[in-house]
């Protein structure tokens, strides 16, 4: 006959509060379907992915900044343009000088040109090619470039080359009277010529501004010489000094005699034409 006795209940197991970290009491919740191990190079690879970013970044902003600075340069900001349109500076010469030629109205000066035929010459201001003729006018129109005062010292001539006169054909000047303003006469046959004042001008110092030009003008004289010189003139103004050299558009002013040039006259009534003088006669 069958033992119908109950089971014996197995003990239930003990439990403790205290962990030692020994297997013996496992307490599993739930369950875990899956865990991830993160792998050390993956974080090794993704830092450096990181720094590649940061560098990417810093190289795109120099880029920037060096772009910046090309267009600023080509497109000036408002600061740089009224920066630009500022008035430049004081020039170390506060005085102006301009130089004009022509042969005074008294029928004797003239030019020289190199041609020596018979043809007829047309009547221009200044022919191609001519040099002023001894007694011709050399007129400096000088002016301060400032409101300032610059006195003018004095004007010294400087003999740059002699040579014979210019041969050629010698063009007189028309006939008639001349505004004189400040006339000065420079011998140029002297060893070291000056400009000397005629009667009736006043000597330096002159006084020029902005508002108070002054106008000059030389009578070189040769008698048998082809000369290029200058004009110097020492100039002060406040604490300021210098000297201002005076040419010809860069090359010395040309002054020739007119001894060696076959002379010519002015064609009557109208003054159109130079024309061979005839012998003996006068124009």
């Amino acid at each position: 006959m069958p033992d119908e006795s109950p089971p014996t209940e197995k003990p239930a197991p003990r439990v403790t509060n205290s962990v030692d970290g020994s297997p013996k009491n496992v307490i599993q919740s739930g369950s875990t379907d899956s865990i991830y191990v993160h792998d050390r190079s993956e974080t090794h690879n993704h830092d450096r992915r990181g720094l590649y970013v940061v560098g990417a970044i810093l190289l795109v902003a120099v880029l920037v900044i060096a772009l910046l600075s090309i267009l600023r340069k080509d497109h000036p900001t408002v600061e740089s343009q009224d920066a630009a349109a500022k008035p430049p500076p004081s020039p170390t010469v506060p005085i102006a000088a301009t130089l004009d030629l022509y042969p005074k109205k008294d029928c004797e000066s003239g030019w020289v040109v190199p041609t020596s035929d018979e043809a007829p010459i047309a009547h221009t201001d200044k022919p191609v090619d001519a040099v002023l003729g001894s007694g011709g006018s050399v007129v400096l129109t000088l002016q301060g470039l400032t409101a300032e005062s610059v006195v003018l010292h004095s004007m010294n001539v400087e003999v740059v080359s002699r040579r014979p006169a210019m041969p050629g054909s010698f063009l007189p000047s028309n006939c008639g009277s001349d505004v004189t303003p400040r006339f000065f006469r420079a011998d140029l046959d002297k060893a070291a010529p000056s400009a000397v004042p005629e009667p009736g001008t006043a000597s330096f110092p002159y006084k020029v501004s902005g508002t108070d030009p002054e106008q000059v003008i030389i009578t070189p004289t040769s008698t048998d010489e082809d000369i290029e010189w200058r004009v110097r003139i020492p100039w002060s103004s406040g604490m300021g000094r210098g000297e201002l050299l005076i040419d010809d558009g860069g090359k010395p002013i040309r002054t020739t005699a007119t001894t060696a040039a076959r002379p010519f006259c002015l064609e009557q009534p109208d003054s159109r034409r130079w024309i061979p003088k005839a012998s003996g006669a006068s124009c």
